[in-house]
């Protein structure tokens, strides 16, 4: 993948990502993988059942990075960890 394995965390960041921006990105293709290890990892593949923990995690994540001129620290984190490129929309 990228060196290591993602933690849950770390997944539920790139979902919360991947919810905001990943429409208007041109690496979500890039990354594909990537994004299935993540929804594999969280059980969110198929209509398989979320963890409540999980679920909750990434709305605050949602909710964190809805103002793009300063995004949160862990934001700029997970780019540079994943090598996301920085789209954001205004």
């Amino acid at each position: 993948m990228f060196g290591r394995e993602l933690t849950e965390d770390e997944c539920c960041k790139l979902m919360a990502w991947m919810s905001i921006y990943g429409c208007i990105n041109e690496c979500v293709a890039e990354i594909y993988p990537l994004l299935k290890y993540a929804q594999e990892k969280l059980n969110i593949i198929g209509g398989q059942n979320l963890m409540m923990e999980y679920i909750i995690k990434i709305n605050e994540y949602n909710k964190s990075i809805i103002d793009i001129e300063n995004p949160p620290e862990w934001l700029l984190e997970l780019e540079k960890l994943i090598g996301l490129k920085k789209v954001r929309r205004r």
